[in-house]
């Protein structure tokens, strides 16, 4: 049995604003043009599909952040299996009701992500045939997210990127990054990963030189308080040029708002704190050497735990905050973002 695959190709967009305002080539990875506004269809769908053609399998189940949940529900539905999922009982009306479309069991569950992964495991034990598709923990799930990198290393106006930026999460997106620049004969290609100073896991980690598993983290996306990444992330930034970056919420919150400005797209914090590295123009701290010949790659990842009304409320409540970026061997600070100055 042959299963196309669910995800989209996404276009690579030259980013005029944000290229002027960095000194370099700024390139962006759509994977909010994905069915469900985050790349996390990618991956999960791929393992879906994986997953149907290998084992006998009539439903699938997940836990975890609405982004995961909604990919598992909607390649459910594409491949008529049924799904459930089990999500933070702070679920949104919107969302309930997208997953309504999408034809999905939702279980509402009290607690954080290890909390509803239980839950959900224990459920597939009790229910035969059904398989448990991690949000992020899973080669299957790193195999799919490694192919964007092989998308636009097929038609990208440069030779090879200079550097990728992402958000961490659980590391799934990282972990394709690398595997897919690896794939394209890219091992020498940074990638800078941006997470939030209360939920940066992995950044912990590497300085440790050992999964560090936080007590409580925080973060402006609920459901996205990864207390561990994935350890495949951890192995590979040893094996591959990797920076490690946390940045305020508030600049986060900030560059969402400042992108939706210049592109009139919103995509939430997650993405916001890797804009942010752009915007507030610490990527020339980290990469010294930059210049308008250079070519980065932001993946710009989507989420939809975002709205026009959220958006509004980190403008009033985040413009233009400090600038406060650490990294494992230092911090870059600055007290206000320096606005762009017109040539005229």
């Amino acid at each position: 049995m042959e299963i196309p695959s669910l995800y989209n190709l996404t276009p690579l967009l030259f980013s005029t604003h944000l290229s002027e305002h960095v000194g370099c080539n700024v390139w962006l990875k759509l994977e909010n043009f994905q069915s469900t506004s985050s790349y996390k269809l990618r991956g999960i769908s791929h393992a879906c599909v994986k997953a149907l053609l290998t084992e006998d399998v009539n439903r699938l189940v997940i836990s975890g952040d609405i982004d995961s949940c909604w990919a598992l529900a909607y390649a459910g539905r594409r491949l008529n299996v049924p799904t459930t999922v089990f999500v933070s009982s702070q679920l949104s009306e919107r969302m309930r009701k997208t997953m309504g479309l999408e034809r999905a069991s939702v279980v509402e569950v009290e607690g954080g992500f290890e909390e509803a992964e239980n839950l959900a495991r224990e459920f597939v034990q009790n229910t035969p045939n059904s398989k448990y598709i991690h949000p992020y923990d899973d080669p299957d799930i790193w195999e799919g997210i490694s192919s964007m990198i092989n998308e636009f290393s097929e038609g990208a106006p440069f030779q090879c990127p200079d550097a990728v930026i992402c958000p961490m999460g659980g590391g799934d997106l990282m972990s394709g990054v690398i595997e897919g620049l690896r794939s394209c004969g890219w091992e020498r290609v940074p990638v800078i990963v941006a997470e939030t100073h209360l939920s940066n896991s992995f950044q912990a980690s590497i300085r440790a030189g050992q999964s560090i598993k936080l007590d409580h983290p925080q973060a402006l996306i609920k459901g996205l308080e990864i207390r561990q990444v994935c350890s495949r992330a951890l192995e590979l930034a040893f094996m591959h040029p990797s920076l490690p970056l946390s940045v305020t919420d508030s600049m986060a919150a900030d560059a969402c708002c400042r992108f939706a400005d210049d592109h009139q797209m919103i995509v939430d914090a997650g993405t916001g704190a890797a804009l942010s590295v752009l915007y507030s123009r610490s990527i020339q701290k980290f990469l010294p050497n930059l210049d308008e010949n250079m070519n980065i790659v932001v993946v710009i990842t989507g989420g939809v735990d975002i709205s026009l009304d959220t958006l509004i409320e980190y403008k009033e409540q985040y413009s233009n905050p400090p600038i406060l970026v650490k990294s494992d061997s230092g911090v870059f600070m600055r007290m206000q973002d320096v606005p762009d100055v017109d040539s005229d």
